[in-house]
């Protein structure tokens, strides 16, 4: 077993705006990465890295280590020429990472090309993914009222549970941070993720600049804090007071802002944040763009919003290099993107000019910068006038990585009709290789967070590594943010078509059927829950084949039942199973078996209710007058379907309580009443969102 070891040295203080691909040396960004991708095979079991040959590689060292853990193995070295590797020492099911270190040669000097890549042949499946922390900024608590609702079922349709707090904009930081760890510590093993939505308080931390700018030193916004619930934070040390170039990053004791530069401990929680306040360039309302995002964020998740699997790379800084340092930070992009879509699915593109009209599922951009622009990128305003269709993307340049200020570029990708997560990747760099493998951004944050102690190249006595520190990660700055929904992935396994339809048979058993979903899947699991909110629990111990399922053993009066189709995903990277999105109906008196309500269902009324709306029938004996109504809990009737004589027959009627009054339902139990001469009966439904 071999340990890589750390070596750390000084940052180069580079003036960005003076920088570009076409002043320096021949070497680019690309020469720095080791582009990679795999191909997996079940029998016999092997894994073939595949990588892009570079004519000044001396060689490639192969590497593997089990995910995550901390020792790496060297399996192989090759030659320059070579471009596979076949790993015949696998298991289907484990989990691996590898990484590729090629030293290349520039002049006299020779420097380091790194890759890594997360692979495994039919990884398990993940169904239950842990809690995710929602804290929400009150003012949003209202206008967002549906579709923060929304968004929590989506959270526990794909197998999270949510504990959401609303805060106020001028809580502190520490009492936001309360918050967070009671939760944690009454669930330490599976509390994983804190989601910020809206103007979330901001931490500020530090006396750093990591864009390397003197008039930029100071306090930045570290939400890291939020998920750093082991480390010391103090604020007694740093004095900032004089002028910088934002009097926001000033920093002294007892200010409310911290010491810390650097992350005082390894992260316990990922972290991310979608805060669109301040974007005055923009004519909708923080509040209408946060709706968006909500909107495009559900789209995602539900298949309803795409984009080609593909990423592209608009590099405008190159190769930076200097006697034993360098920096490549759109590498970031290379080593990732041919892990996720394959080699050729990565290529360089103009920004703007590509992403106006074509879509990409990641995209990488860099260049000298603002606090509203990027060189060779664009400026803040031009997302107002011009779209950015990718759903993931990476910025790099000087100043807009301090991200809470008016208009900030880094938060501006937000705005557009496709994305939904952006980030500052470049120093540090950003480890995205789990995302290809069924990871979660967040969990990509939290490990390019800690990267200093998994992520930086071996000191192999060729005496090119003293840059490690600039070139692969380093330092764990407390400016490291992921500004996005911390929870989304890469891909998202197909939903079943429609809602479940479910009857209740005699109060013995609730039966349920749902509808295939549009692209072949491998089966279902079937879960059940006291409330909408879950626990979740797995009934079926085997991929279920058919769209039908019965349940002896409901709970009692309220059960809501969730359906996930299971399919087997194949990437760049590997192959793992994943669960879809879950889709739930909810089921109310499961166990009575008598009284109106279940007299109702079985003889006259059957109610079939989803997220689309309320599908109603009325068996009819005889021609008379009938009034079928719907209550809310607390019995006002919100809806009049049918009032006057029908004939005899069997009725159909369809209530869309999205836009019943003019307004959105809210999630809660509602009660559907007929009433016939000699007739009257109830049947239970819940809106769950």
């Amino acid at each position: 077993m071999n340990r890589y070891c750390v070596r750390v040295s000084c940052f180069i203080l580079l003036c960005f705006a003076g920088f570009s691909a076409q002043n320096i040396f021949a070497q680019t960004s690309q020469d720095f990465a080791v582009p990679m991708s795999a191909v997996v095979k079940t029998t016999p079991p092997s894994i073939t890295l595949h990588w892009l040959g570079d004519a000044k590689a001396k060689r490639f060292e192969i590497s593997r280590r089990p995910f995550s853990a901390e020792d790496w193995t060297l399996l192989a070295t090759m030659k320059g020429t070579d471009t596979a590797y076949t790993d015949l020492t696998v298991a289907v099911g484990e989990n691996y990472e590898y990484m590729i270190l090629k030293p290349f040669t520039s002049g006299t000097d020779t420097f380091p090309g790194l890759g890594y890549l997360n692979s495994g042949i039919a990884i398990p499946l993940r169904d239950q993914l842990g809690t995710v922390i929602l804290i929400v900024d009150n003012t949003m608590s209202v206008p967002l009222k549906s579709e923060l609702a929304r968004l929590q079922q989506d959270l526990i349709g794909d197998g999270w549970k949510v504990i959401r707090h609303d805060v106020s904009r001028n809580d502190s930081v520490p009492f936001v941070k309360a918050l967070i760890m009671a939760d944690y510590k009454k669930d330490t093993k599976n509390t994983r993720s804190v989601f910020l939505f809206g103007h979330v308080p901001v931490p500020y931390s530090g006396e750093l600049n990591p864009d390397a700018h003197p008039n930029h030193k100071g306090a930045w916004p570290a939400d890291v804090y939020y998920g750093n619930l082991n480390g010391i934070w103090t604020d007694k040390y740093v004095k900032n007071d004089t002028v910088q170039a934002y009097a926001w990053n000033r920093n002294h004791p007892g200010d409310g802002k911290f010491d810390q530069s650097i992350l005082p401990a390894a992260m316990d929680l990922e972290v991310g944040r979608v805060d669109l306040s301040n974007m005055t360039a923009w004519t909708p309302t923080e509040t209408e763009l946060l709706r968006k995002y909500l909107n495009k964020d559900h789209a995602f998740r539900t298949g309803a919003m795409t984009a080609p699997a593909r990423g592209m790379i608009a590099d405008n800084f190159g190769a930076i290099l200097g006697k034993n340092d360098a920096e490549a930070f759109a590498a970031d992009g290379w080593r990732s993107f041919s892990g996720f879509f394959g080699i050729q699915n990565a290529t360089i593109q103009n920004w703007f000019g590509t992403l106006d009209t074509a879509a990409y599922l990641c995209a990488y951009g860099c260049g000298g910068g603002s606090l509203q622009s990027c060189g060779g990128i664009g400026v803040s305003t031009d997302f107002v006038t011009k779209d950015c269709k990718a759903i993931f993307t990476m910025l790099f340049g000087s100043y807009f990585g301090d991200w809470d200020n008016e208009n900030n570029f880094l938060r501006a990708p937000l705005t557009s009709s496709l994305t939904l997560t952006s980030c500052w990747a470049g120093r540090p760099h950003w480890v995205f290789h789990p995302f290809g493998l069924g990871e979660t951004m967040g969990y990509c944050a939290r490990l390019s967070e800690d990267s200093s102690t998994l992520y930086v190249p071996i000191d192999d006595g060729i005496n090119l590594y003293n840059a490690a520190s600039t070139m692969y990660g380093g330092y764990s700055y407390v400016s490291a943010e992921l500004l996005g929904d911390p929870t989304l992935k890469l891909k998202y396994s197909p939903m079943v078509a429609t809602s479940i339809a479910a009857l209740q048979n005699g109060g013995a058993s609730v039966s349920f059927t749902w509808t295939t979903p549009t692209k072949p899947v491998l089966g279902y699991n079937v879960y059940r829950a006291p409330t909408s909110n879950g626990p979740f629990t797995k009934l079926n111990a085997t991929l279920l084949k058919d769209t039908t399922y019965s349940d002896i053993k409901p709970y009692g009066d309220s059960d809501f039942y969730m359906v996930r189709p299971v399919e087997l995903v194949m990437t760049a990277s590997g192959s793992y199973y994943q669960a879809g999105q879950g889709m739930v109906v909810s089921v109310y008196g499961a166990k009575s078996g008598v009284g109106p309500m279940a007299r109702a269902s079985q003889e006259k009324l059957s109610v079939r209710e989803s997220y689309a709306g309320l599908e109603i029938s009325l068996d009819h004996t005889n021609s008379s007058s009938v009034k079928l109504s719907i209550f809310d809990i607390t019995g006002r009737e919100i809806a009049n379907l049918q009032d006057g004589q029908l004939a005899q027959g069997a009725y159909h009627f369809a209530w869309d309580h999205k836009t019943t009054s003019g307004s959105i339902a809210p999630t809660g139990v509602y009660i559907v009443r007929v009433v016939e001469p000699d007739y009257s009966g109830t049947a239970k439904f819940a809106i769950v969102r």
